[in-house]
């Protein structure tokens, strides 16, 4: 199963954030999707194995302090959360203004 993802960064922006990562050595195979979690928000999926970065809007996050960690899944398995990223504020789009658009993530739950 592949490792957790390291070297995680986020950067703000006016329409939400972008979070980058290191994607983890994969015994097994390549990455399938690596897992977003948004600390009381939602899990976002990113499908494929070259991604090392997504955009997300704001309206995924709630208003004030975040963190996020992530994933990474390969045919074997899934690996650990990796570390939670540094906090950062987010003054987080209004519900009626909601937007899917979050780049090449998808929502999802467990």
């Amino acid at each position: 199963i592949p490792g957790a993802p390291t070297g995680l960064g986020v950067e703000l922006d006016t329409d939400g954030a972008t979070v980058s990562w290191t994607i983890p050595s994969s015994p097994g195979g390549s990455i399938i999707r690596t897992r977003i979690k948004i600390e009381d928000g939602p899990d976002l999926e990113v499908a494929g194995s070259s991604h090392s970065s997504v955009s997300i809007s704001s309206a995924w996050f709630s208003t004030g302090s975040q963190r996020v960690r992530l994933q990474a899944e390969n045919s074997y398995g899934v690996g650990p959360w990796s570390e939670w990223s540094e906090s950062f504020e987010v003054n987080a789009a209004d519900a009626d203004t909601y937007s899917d658009t979050y780049s090449d993530a998808d929502a999802y739950s467990d």
